[in-house]
């Protein structure tokens, strides 16, 4: 408030409005900070502040963001807000050529910024441009330490294990790497055991896999992976018990169809 253009009256009013709004979130009084937020973009249209409480509002109350969203990229179409909303929006229609130009908008803004980036690395992977995903994990590999390199190496090894041309033995290094620094995360093991499985090691990749497992047994990918290497180590049963864990009805993810696929060419158990 110290700047002159925020010390005049009808800014100081709408910060007091804002700051209001945002205590009410933090109460979850999310129908007060809806209608407060709503009063601020009503005063001043192009008020990022308040767009921003007026979806976090709405999305807190499950409510439809539809006009919320339209309004702000209308109201402030190349605030930084306004870029992820139509990111958002694009994506939901499928139309990944166009989040990709606006995320990439968002990058240049802040270079290098993780959250950004690993979004957009799934906008890639969801445009089939796996060698786009790649290339940007690699960069982000590179910049980052600690829990966050891990995150990102995860991602990076378990695309280059998939690309359609894959590089196995960095997948493998990278994987490795990942695990002895993190070793109780359920994804990682999972990555890994997986990685094993593809270079055809398969009672190594059962060790990584049941480790995934107990860690995190609500996984849909491991227990889908632990399926098929029990199918290749020749054991039918644990192989049908761990894939009708994956293969979930009610799930879409790739891995639940796959193992429902799978469960097709194993006989039931007696």
């Amino acid at each position: 408030l110290a700047r002159p253009d925020a010390a005049a009256p009808t800014n100081l009013l709408l910060w007091r409005k804002l700051a209001l709004a945002n205590l009410a979130v933090e109460l979850q009084l999310f129908p007060i900070a809806e209608e407060l937020a709503a009063q601020t973009i009503a005063a001043r249209a192009d008020f990022v502040p308040g767009h921003a409480l007026n979806i976090v509002a709405l999305t807190s109350q499950r409510k439809d963001l539809a006009a919320a969203s339209g309004e702000a990229i209308r109201s402030v179409p190349d605030s930084t807000m306004g870029h992820w909303l139509k990111i958002s929006q694009h994506q939901t229609k499928g139309e990944f050529d166009q989040a990709i130009a606006a995320a990439n908008t968002v990058l240049s803004r802040d270079a290098g910024h993780v959250r950004t980036s690993l979004h957009l690395v799934q906008l890639f992977q969801q445009a089939q441009r796996p060698a786009d995903a790649v290339k940007l994990l690699s960069a982000l590999y590179e910049s980052q330490t600690g829990s966050v390199k891990a995150i990102v190496g995860n991602d990076l090894a378990y695309s280059l294990a998939r690309a359609d041309k894959p590089d196995l033995n960095t997948a493998f290094v990278i994987a490795t790497s990942v695990v002895r620094d993190f070793p109780g995360t359920a994804a990682f093991r999972d990555t890994l055991g997986w990685i094993e499985y593809l270079r055809g090691n398969a009672d190594k990749a059962q060790e990584h896999l049941s480790g995934a497992v107990l860690a995190n047994p609500g996984s849909i990918a491991a227990h889908y992976h632990l399926g098929e290497t029990f199918k290749t180590l020749g054991n039918p049963r644990w192989a049908r018990l761990h894939l009708e864990v994956a293969a979930n009805e009610k799930s879409l993810a790739e891995d639940a169809v796959k193992a429902r696929q799978v469960l097709q060419s194993i006989p039931p158990l007696k």
